[in-house]
């Protein structure tokens, strides 16, 4: 973190109020996520153990070595942690996540949400109990499998935070997660102003149920066939209607907006010029508009870059025990965001404006982390003292 943020995010508003986030993190993991201890160790100092592994991107058997303090060892921790019922998680994750976002969300407000998706590398090999989590795709660090999370985002001016987390399993379509997160919002009395989506997400079943709840969204063109091409190379057509599976039961329309846009060749290195479309629905916008508002799901990848910093380290092929740390490491960013929001904004008339650089991501896991040695090193010497008494 430069110098000119450094200051700024050591003498602010947040100074002293660590502890109370620390408390208030574990306390929500423990009210909606049951954990079974072993030995002397208590729920909340498993959960902070966990915490500590997030901040620090260590595993169980990193974060037991951490000299001076009183962590679990590997052993133990692994232990308590594999008592977490998968069925607990997906039952209660939203939850989770409501106590570190309706501080800024009100019912019967229009929001924009975007559901997307992480991937987590896997080096192991499949067994009975994980086969269903593990997809392929693209090699990236190595390997060609993942665990892959889908969340539900929503996203106020630069607020970003997550709603919800599923594992993605193979047995499950697209479908299937939309129509869950589509529950979600309407159960928490939210409305939405647009549901924004990327390719992978491109199917009939997707626009059909769409369009039959009535839901406004937007999601880019993926160009397959040789018509749907055609029509997105016409120059003239600037807007046009495309039948989506045509001359079938699952036939379906959908309403495009096209626009050409000039990159860079990776190839050669010129600039070459290539045609986009968005399949929209349910509002009246311009595509300026549209492409302006679509932006504002590019910067859900900052979000993940910053859950991969607090994501621990695992090799384990347990699906709960993955599951849960993703959750965990989701539900820091959703609190570095309310923290933002409570000590942060910008003293103006009009809506909230949040200054990131005031407080910087690595600014707040450093002062948690300190907080975490603070709160682990007095309870070790208070039982230190005990026993000598």
């Amino acid at each position: 973190m430069g110098s000119k943020y450094h200051k700024k995010s050591n003498s602010c508003p947040f100074r002293g109020k660590e502890k109370f986030f620390l408390e208030s993190t574990i306390i929500a993991v423990r009210t909606h996520i049951p954990i079974i201890t072993t030995g002397t160790f208590i729920p909340d100092e498993i959960i902070m153990t966990t915490v500590g592994m997030c901040l620090n991107h260590h595993s169980p058997t990193e974060i037991c070595k951490t000299p001076g303090v009183n962590f679990p060892s590997g052993t133990t921790y692994r232990n308590c942690i594999d008592t977490i019922d998968f069925d607990t998680l997906i039952k209660n994750n939203t939850a989770l996540f409501a106590e570190f976002s309706r501080q800024f969300l009100k019912k019967g407000r229009h929001y924009i949400f975007a559901v997307d998706e992480v991937t987590d590398p896997y080096y192991g090999e499949k067994i009975l109990e994980n086969e269903d989590f593990i997809v392929g795709g693209k090699q990236k660090k190595s390997t060609n499998y993942f665990y892959s999370y889908i969340t539900l985002y929503i996203t106020i001016r630069n607020k970003r935070v997550t709603l919800a987390v599923y594992p993605v399993r193979k047995s499950e379509n697209k479908v299937s997660y939309i129509k869950r997160f589509i529950d979600i919002i309407r159960s928490k009395g939210y409305l939405i102003s647009v549901l924004l989506l990327d390719r992978g997400y491109w199917s009939a079943e997707v626009f059909q149920y769409l369009q039959t709840e009535n839901i406004p969204h937007i999601m880019p063109v993926k160009a397959q066939g040789e018509k749907l091409k055609k029509l997105l190379g016409t120059e003239g057509f600037r807007q046009f209607t495309y039948a989506l599976c045509e001359n079938t039961k699952a036939e379906i329309d959908l309403e495009i907006m096209r626009f050409t846009a000039r990159k860079r060749s990776k190839k050669t290195g010129k600039m070459v010029e290539k045609n986009y479309g968005f399949v929209y629905y349910g509002i009246d916008w311009s595509l300026n508009r549209i492409r302006n508002v679509y932006k504002s799901r590019f910067s859900i990848e900052s979000s993940y870059r910053m859950r991969n910093i607090v994501r621990p380290k695992t090799s384990t092929r347990k699906p709960a025990v993955r599951y849960f740390f993703a959750i965990v490491s989701f539900l820091l960013k959703n609190i570095w965001v309310v923290i933002l929001f409570d000590n942060f904004r910008r003293k103006q008339r009009g809506p909230f404006v949040i200054n990131c650089n005031w407080f910087r991501f690595d600014a707040f896991i450093g002062r948690m982390w300190n907080t975490i040695l603070n709160t682990v090193i007095n309870q070790f010497h208070i039982l230190n003292d005990s026993d000598i008494t």
